[in-house]
């Protein structure tokens, strides 16, 4: 199981995807960030850091 960790503007971790896989493998994890970075509102690139914006859920898109 895969689990994305992120941390939100408050400093509070965040949850942003779980996913089942057979292991921790490398085309696994990058499986599961290109399908959150295509779930991303915008990205930028802030203070050499990516940041992506998710939608919260039940906001319109």
């Amino acid at each position: 199981m895969l689990i994305a960790v992120g941390i939100n503007w408050s400093g509070r971790r965040q949850i942003l995807a779980v996913e089942m896989a057979r292991g921790e493998s490398r085309s696994a994890w990058k499986e599961l960030l290109v399908a959150l970075k295509g779930k991303a509102r915008t990205t930028s690139i802030s203070a050499g850091q990516l940041i992506y914006n998710f939608p919260r859920p039940g906001s319109a898109k």
